[in-house]
Formats: structure tokens, C-alpha cells, sequence
């Protein structure tokens, strides 16, 4: 599998960096609004997730 973005999630902004990547890749791989929404959504609570509970690792 082909790595196409990394990122940090170092501090909050971290966060939003990671929902518009997610944002445009769900765009240029063509998924409708919906489904956009829904991979967006999907990528921002992982990173939120991984701000606020992962602390190491």
C-alpha cells in the first residue's frame, strides 16, 4: 500500500491539518458529499483521539 500523507498529530491545529487532507482526498477520489462528510468525520475523531489519549506510543 502506497503511503500518501502522514501526519503528526502534535498539537490542536494538528488536528484540523488532518481533517482537510482528509477532505481533499475524499474530493479528488471522487466520493459524494455524504460520504465526504463521512470520511472527514471519521479522520478528525481519530485525531482527536489520538491528541487526547494517546500520549506516547
Amino acid at each position: 500500500m502506497e503511503v500518501m500523507a502522514t501526519i503528526e498529530i502534535l498539537d490542536l491545529k494538528d488536528i484540523a491539518a488532518a481533517r482537510n487532507i482528509a477532505r481533499s482526498f475524499a474530493k479528488d477520489f471522487g466520493f459524494s458529499t455524504v460520504d465526504q462528510t463521512r470520511i472527514i468525520t471519521v479522520i478528525s475523531e481519530l485525531a482527536r483521539n489520538l491528541y487526547f489519549y494517546a500520549y506516547h506510543g
